[in-house]
C-alpha cells in the first residue's frame, strides 16, 4: 500500500558563528545558541589581539569552553599596529578575521554579543567624534557583510536590547562562568 504521507526534504541547518570573547557577553550568548541550535551548526570564533597580558589565558578559555558544548572552535592571530587609534584597528582586524574564518568554515551566520550599553558607548563615541544621524543611530541588530572570498554573512546582535544585569542574571542562573575582558 502507498503511504500517503510525502517526505518532506530535509532543510540543511545553517552554520552560525558566534564571536567568543570569553567575557559575560559573549559566554551568555554562546550559551543560549548552543542550547537552540545542534551543536554541529555552532561555531565559536575568537580573536587574539596580543593587546592584553591575559590574551593568552582568554583564548585558553574560549577553547577549554567550545570542548564543554562540543562545537568547533577556531581562532585568529591578529597583529595591529601601534598607534594612536588602536581601538578602530583592533575593531577593524577583528571583524577581518571573523569574517575570514566565516569563509574557512562556511558559516552563513556570524553573531555578536553587543549589549545595551555596548550600543550606548557607540552612539556615544560617534557624538563626540561630530557623526551625522547615520552614525549617531548606534550598530543595526542585522547586516549583511561580505566574506575576503565575496560570501554573504549574516550579521546578527540580538543582545541589544538586553542590559549587562540582564546578563548577569541568566549567567548566575546557569551557573556560567567568564573571564574579565
Amino acid at each position: 500500500m502507498a503511504s500517503s504521507k510525502k517526505s518532506k526534504p530535509k532543510t540543511q541547518t545553517k552554520r552560525i558563528g558566534v564571536a567568543l570573547s570569553g567575557g559575560l557577553d559573549s559566554v551568555v550568548l554562546l550559551d543560549a545558541v548552543c542550547k537552540a541550535y545542534p551543536h554541529d551548526a555552532v561555531y565559536a570564533l575568537h580573536v587574539h589581539h596580543g593587546l592584553q597580558t591575559q590574551a593568552d589565558e582568554w583564548l585558553l578559555f574560549c577553547e577549554r569552553l567550545a570542548k564543554r558544548y562540543r562545537i568547533d572552535f577556531d581562532f585568529r592571530l591578529v597583529h595591529l599596529p601601534i598607534t594612536a587609534n588602536i581601538e578602530a584597528h583592533a575593531r577593524q582586524a577583528r571583524y577581518e578575521a571573523l569574517l575570514g574564518l566565516c569563509d574557512q568554515h562556511q558559516l552563513d551566520h556570524l553573531l555578536f554579543a553587543h549589549h545595551q550599553h555596548d550600543q550606548a558607548e557607540t552612539v556615544l563615541l560617534q557624538l563626540l567624534r561630530g557623526a551625522g544621524p547615520a552614525g549617531l543611530a548606534g550598530m543595526p541588530p542585522h547586516k549583511e557583510l561580505q566574506t575576503p572570498n565575496g560570501r554573504t554573512v549574516q550579521v546578527w546582535r540580538p543582545l541589544l536590547e538586553q542590559d549587562r544585569t540582564q546578563l548577569q542574571i541568566y549567567a548566575k542562573q546557569h551557573k556560567l562562568s567568564w573571564v574579565e575582558d
